[in-house]
This record gives C-alpha cells, sequence and structure tokens, in this order.
C-alpha cells in the first residue's frame, strides 16, 4: 500500500548538515477516501540513569528529548476529504537536516539512545478505518575530525589536531617481558572504515629457549562513556564496553603473526568514533598473549596489549584526508538526482543476466546464433518505454 523508498538511510552530517531524499509511493487497488498524507522526520534523545537513595533503593529515571520535528502534507488543504482512484501515486520528497544535531548513538542498555525516524501516514476519513503508514529508520554518522577542524580537545593524551595526523601513519607497539621475551605488533594505519579489516602484524622472540609460546588471542573492544546531567550538575561519567570482533590463534610456538581482524559493517555491530558533550564511543585493539616459562612452576603468564583504533563511517574511505574534491572522474560517472526514476528502478531492478566472459567463448566456438540468441534474450529482458515514463504523481 504505502511504501517509503530512501536515497541511502546512512547519512554522512557535513559542517553544512546533509539532505535526506526519496520517494513516498501509494498503491491502491480501488478508489480511496483519504483525509491527508503526512511525512514526518523526527529524532529523539532517549535517556536513562539510576540514581542511588540510599539503603539498598534506587530510583530510575527515563527522559525523552525531542531534537528534530519535520514535517510535510502531500496532499493539498482546498477540501477536506480527498477521493483517489485505483493507481500508483508517486511524491518525491527532501529533508534538510541541520549539522548541530547529534549523530546516531547507542549506549550500553538503552541508557544513552539517540535514534531519527522517517513516518508516512496516510490519514482515513473515519476511525473505523485502519490508516496506512510506513516507518523507516536513519542512521547519521558524522564526518571524522581533521587536523584543518580540530577544536585543540586531547585525545588519546595527545592535541586532536596532532592525532588526527597519525591516524594514517603506521602504528607499531614493542616491548620486552622480564628480559625473557621481545615482541613487536603493528598495525598499517589506526583509521579504518566499517567492513574493512585490521591486519595485525607481530613478531615475538623468546630470550631464553624455556620460554613457549602458548596461543594469542584479538580483541576489537568497542568503549562508550555517557554524561548525564541532572539539576545542572554534571554525574559521573558511566563507562560501556562491548567486545565487537574476536579473533586469534591457537597453536604453540610461533613467532610471527598476520592477524586479520574484519570491522563489522553494520552500524549496530560497531559504531564511528564520536566525541560529543555527551558521549564519547573510542575503540581499542586488545591483544593477549599467553606465555609459559619453567622459571616460574610451568604457570602461564597473560600478556596484555592495548592499541588504539579510529573507526570512520563505512560509505567514507578511511584514507580520505579532508579533500572534499571529487575527482574528474567520478563527477563524468555520476549522474543528476531524479526521484522519479529511482523509484521505477526500485520497482523494476535491471535485470544481471548478461552472459559471462567464459560463456561468451564457448558460444563463439560453436554456432554463431548461440550469441545472437543470447543477445536476443538480453534485449528483451529490458523494460520498453511505456514503462519507464513516470506515473502520475501527487
Amino acid at each position: 500500500m504505502l511504501n517509503i523508498h530512501l536515497e541511502d538511510e546512512h547519512l554522512l552530517m557535513t559542517p553544512a548538515g546533509c539532505i535526506l531524499r526519496g520517494v513516498v509511493e501509494l498503491n491502491l487497488d480501488q478508489p480511496t477516501k483519504l483525509r491527508n498524507i503526512t511525512l514526518r522526520l523526527t529524532g529523539q534523545v532517549r535517556k536513562q540513569q539510576t540514581i542511588p537513595l540510599g539503603n539498598g533503593l534506587n530510583h530510575y529515571e527515563h527522559q525523552v528529548q525531542n531534537i528534530l520535528q519535520k514535517s510535510v502534507s502531500l496532499l493539498p488543504n482546498d477540501k477536506p476529504i480527498h477521493t483517489l482512484p485505483a493507481k500508483s501515486y508517486i511524491r518525491d520528497f527532501c529533508f534538510v537536516i541541520p549539522p548541530d544535531v547529534p549523530e546516531s548513538t547507542r549506549v550500553g542498555n538503552d541508557t544513552y539512545v539517540v535514534r531519527y525516524q522517517l513516518e508516512a501516514v496516510a490519514e482515513r476519513p473515519t476511525v473505523f478505518l485502519r490508516n496506512y503508514n510506513c516507518k523507516r529508520s536513519i542512521h547519521i554518522s558524522r564526518e571524522p575530525e581533521s587536523g584543518s577542524g580540530s577544536t585543540g580537545m586531547i585525545e588519546d593524551g595527545i592535541p586532536q589536531d596532532e592525532a588526527s595526523h597519525l591516524d594514517y601513519e603506521p602504528f607499531t607497539l614493542a616491548d620486552q617481558w622480564h628480559n625473557r621475551l621481545d615482541y613487536m605488533f603493528s598495525i598499517p594505519v589506526r583509521a579504518v572504515r566499517q567492513g574493512e579489516q585490521i591486519v595485525l602484524s607481530g613478531h615475538m622472540a623468546p630470550l631464553t629457549p624455556q620460554v613457549d609460546i602458548m596461543h594469542l588471542s584479538c580483541q576489537l573492544v568497542e568503549y562508550s562513556v555517557c554524561r548525564t546531567i541532572r539539576d545542572g550538575r554534571t554525574n559521573k561519567p558511566r563507562t560501556h564496553s562491548r567486545v565487537v570482533q574476536e579473533t586469534g590463534l591457537l597453536r604453540r610456538g610461533f613467532d610471527e603473526i598476520s592477524l586479520p581482524i574484519t570491522v563489522p559493517a553494520s552500524p549496530e555491530k560497531c559504531q564511528a568514533d564520536c566525541f560529543n558533550q555527551n558521549v564519547k564511543i573510542r575503540h581499542r585493539l586488545k591483544i593477549f598473549l599467553h606465555v609459559m616459562d619453567p622459571d616460574y612452576d610451568d604457570r602461564v603468564t597473560e600478556i596484555r596489549l592495548s592499541m588504539p583504533i579510529k573507526i570512520c563511517p563505512s560509505f567514507r574511505p578511511a584514507t580520505h584526508r579532508g579533500n572534499d574534491i571529487p575527482s574528474y572522474e567520478d563527477c563524468t560517472a555520476s549522474m543528476p538526482y531524479d526521484p522519479l526514476l529511482m523509484a521505477e528502478l526500485l520497482r523494476h531492478p535491471p535485470q544481471s543476466d548478461l552472459p559471462s566472459y567464459a560463456h561468451v567463448i564457448a558460444a563463439a566456438t560453436g554456432p554463431s546464433c548461440a550469441i545472437q540468441a543470447q543477445h536476443c534474450s538480453t534485449i528483451s529482458a529490458l523494460p520498453n518505454y511505456e514503462d519507464i515514463v513516470p506515473r502520475q504523481c501527487l
């Protein structure tokens, strides 16, 4: 009945804001009376905190704050009830989201949640008829801070402008364990994006023959700190952590490793780094090296290491250094935004039954009509002109 097609449900916030574009599609099988069709974009911040009262009693507070409210009516207001004939209706929309709204965030078990939602409602004339509605969740990520736009804040013990340049340099961590083992771990860059891989390289050199390396494990951990304000005072920050990805080597006697760690592409499984007045999200790569030494009564000793990692949004390359000007090839390969064409492509996706290279080579060695038949079947799969012509819009 009622559908919402978006150009992209994952938006990247820039200093000038971002734009949410798409189309609303209403398919009617019979003439229908509607009062109005409303499209609403809302953003909410939900906070939950526990306040100790003493004697083992706690008070739970739940706050909901609206940070974004935009709505548009898709039907004219010239009459109270509209009678629409049975056909498909398409209406494009465009919402400009200001740059001062926070990015989509989830801390802990719903301790602090920033959520955006787009809802379309087709209101029926009476309360006895159910309204048509459709909801879509919108995820907003903020552009990583660059050195030119730094605010002078401290990140991992160094100024932010210096840390932003170090994000794209190799990071190495080396040390020695009780004059018995030398180890060194490195990663090519600190900044990676969602869906990419982090290749952890390591070298272990025992200084005594009695040292035996048992196994190694690695975890990608996400740390989120939430600050809550109550009665004009900032409460003690609460830190939440979760293991995003875990891998390791279980064999014994290795001295070199090259361990790939895949960062989840879904924002729900792994959030991008962010830093604002309420939430701070950071990631670290934790390494656990288990070593057994006879001089310590054959006890297994665990060596713990930690390396900072910066997770960037999946749709923005981590190697992008603030050069917002696209290349000439990207400009010529792009197409202007057309809401009607986008809706038609979503309704009739392009055919992907083109022959493979091996099939064409095999057909070329046989009768020539094989290639002609394949070519005719490919052409017949394409839509005709009447199907591409936009339908009547609201």
